[in-house]
């Protein structure tokens, strides 16, 4: 993965050509893109995304073990599975709102993208389920995820 960040800065020197006074007006805008090659990521977890998500979706320590539930869960198409999500919640010993916010949170920061009622895809750019075995696995399911996404990005070297 590469990073990259731009900063912009602006300064503008403004004249009030009734008064004649000069005022100063200044931004800065800051710009993350991370460019992900298909052919280097084979490991298992993309740390530092994977604890930036986690940090965001999980707002106690029941929503991180709840997490590890569902991703250990996952298939080995990389699919988190819930038929029924009143009776999941229950099974996770949980409310079945918060079970909602979680995959809701987790889909909003790009960690889990929605295939269809009850099936999320587990972003393969950050973590790669125990169940998918082999690096020609990763590498579709990291083109499945890029086609899903709508972000080509990821295909780039």
């Amino acid at each position: 993965m590469r990073e990259t960040t731009t900063t912009s800065s602006v300064l503008l020197e403004v004249v009030n050509p009734d008064t004649g006074n000069k005022f100063v007006a200044e931004g800065t805008s800051k710009e993350v893109t991370k460019y992900y090659s298909i052919k280097r990521i084979t490991t298992r977890v993309n740390s530092m995304d994977l604890l930036n998500v986690l940090a965001k979706v999980c707002k106690s320590s029941k929503d991180l073990s709840l997490m590890n539930i569902l991703l250990d869960e996952a298939n080995s198409e990389g699919r988190i599975i819930i038929i029924n999500i009143s009776t999941k919640a229950t099974e996770l010993g949980v409310a079945r709102s918060k079970l909602n916010s979680i995959l809701s949170t987790a889909t909003k920061e790009h960690f889990l993208f929605k295939i269809n009622k009850g099936v999320y895809m587990i972003n393969p750019y950050i973590f790669i389920g125990r169940k998918v075995r082999s690096n020609e696995i990763r590498e579709s399911l990291q083109i499945e995820w890029a086609k899903l996404t709508d972000n080509l990005k990821y295909l780039r070297e």
